[in-house]
């Protein structure tokens, strides 16, 4: 059996290697719907010449995974994956390093890292404090009562 692939496969093939690319190059899905309609115009292109049902395969194909499989990648995208300083910091105890006056912006050490810091109170060099908000490199703190602490 003799394969020879036309140039309507070969297109094909490299659009289909290029959405691929540009799907990993991404960190949402935005082409993989495209690279498997583009596959699947691939190979209709195998057995028929027509450019308009190639194209017709890639655009259906391309609208029917998009559809199926949207949902799925909606709720991937909601899950959060890996979270940020901001949803991993907040209701964690640090220690103050400077005193902390209201309006002032002082220092915190949380997990080992020094922090810039605001809170609505004045709090002592040693005090203990939770974590409520995180605005850029500055965290939002609030005092805790020493028998309501964990170790840091």
């Amino acid at each position: 059996m003799n394969v020879s692939l036309s140039a309507d496969t070969i297109l094909w093939l490299v659009l289909t290697i290029a959405f691929i690319i540009a799907e990993g190059a991404t960190t949402a899905f935005v082409s993989i719907w495209f690279a498997v309609g583009a596959g699947a115009a691939m190979l209709v292109s195998v057995f028929t010449d027509s450019w308009l049902l190639q194209a017709f395969v890639f655009l259906a194909v391309s609208a029917l995974v998009l559809l199926a499989f949207r949902p799925y990648a909606l709720r991937q995208r909601k899950s959060g994956g890996v979270q940020t300083n901001f949803e991993t910091n907040i209701g964690k105890i640090a220690t103050v390093l400077t005193p902390l006056e209201p309006g002032q912006v002082g220092r915190v050490r949380l997990e080992g890292v020094d922090w810039n810091a605001v809170s609505n109170t004045r709090l002592e060099v040693n005090a203990p404090c939770r974590v409520t908000d995180l605005q850029g490199t500055t965290l939002t703190v609030v005092a805790v009562d020493a028998q309501s602490t964990v170790s840091v």
